[in-house]
């Protein structure tokens, strides 16, 4: 049989073979440029040499630094636990619908108490300059942030106040002499700062972000008085930071009063976020 008649006979066989192959040759040639995979073979192999390169930390390694990490752990919270204030539940209302509430009533219970106890140490509440207030400001605060601040300051000044009562109470019994006990509280003051004045100052400054509330006080009291309130605010788990504490002498005829101006703060860590 000579090609003419193999192909008469079998042209149509052939000729879909022949079409046959040119389709998939042309479908190869598009599905290989359309999903065209060596680009991202060339970036695998860049990157694994990258990774060749690089330092590697083993297991050992990794439990060294997670002995590091629970250690500096530890020591926050041992410094923590030595410079933050540590508020009472009862002036905490971070977690109250309504804190308004809470800072009425606890604003006239702390009020009550100081006057009762100035009364019966026979001690001068002067009206003027926040003393009769503990502190607190002429008008509620309205928002919750700032409730909570002041309640802080107002945690804070009840310490600071009941310490100074115990103070001279304890001096005017000591069996010699006539030592001079706390005589007047003559300015309480809150200063629960700004959002302003806190970003202020704190840009710039590493370490954690520390959040203070201050409360400023001015007394009369005698010199065993003084060291007597010192002692006391020092005592226990939860020791009054003083920020500064400044005692004059006494003016003529002053009978060896003396005037002191102190600032205490209630500083917490800032939580991130």
């Amino acid at each position: 049989m000579d090609l003419n008649d193999l192909w008469q006979e079998h042209k149509r066989f052939i000729l879909g073979v022949a079409i046959g192959l040119v389709v998939f040759f042309v479908a190869f040639s598009w599905i290989s440029q359309v999903y065209d995979t060596s680009g991202m073979e060339r970036l695998i192999r860049k990157y694994k040499a990258s990774l060749a390169g690089q330092k590697r930390f083993g297991r050992k390694a990794l439990r060294t630094l997670e002995q590091r990490a629970k250690e500096l752990k530890k020591r926050l919270a041992r410094d923590r636990a030595l410079v933050e204030f540590k508020i009472r539940p009862e002036f905490d209302v971070s977690k109250k619908t309504y804190p308004e509430r809470d800072y009425a009533r606890l604003a006239a219970k702390v009020q009550e108490e100081i006057r009762n106890e100035c009364e019966l140490s026979n001690v001068t509440l002067d009206p003027r300059r926040g003393a009769a207030r503990v502190g607190l400001p002429p008008s509620s605060p309205l928002e919750k942030d700032a409730i909570q601040r002041t309640l802080i300051g107002l945690d804070l000044a009840e310490r600071v106040l009941k310490t100074w009562l115990d103070a001279g109470r304890e001096v005017l019994g000591f069996p010699s002499g006539r030592p001079l006990g706390l005589l007047s509280i003559d300015r309480v003051a809150i200063d629960i700062g700004s959002k302003a004045r806190f970003s202020r100052r704190i840009r710039g400054k590493a370490g954690p972000k520390l959040d203070e509330v201050r409360v400023r006080v001015r007394l009369t009291c005698g010199s065993y008085t003084v060291k007597r309130f010192l002692e006391k605010s020092q005592d226990g788990e939860s020791p009054l930071q003083v920020e500064s504490f400044k005692v004059d002498a006494p003016s003529k005829g002053g009978g060896g009063a003396l005037t002191v101006d102190a600032v205490f703060v209630a500083a917490r860590l800032k939580e991130a976020g």
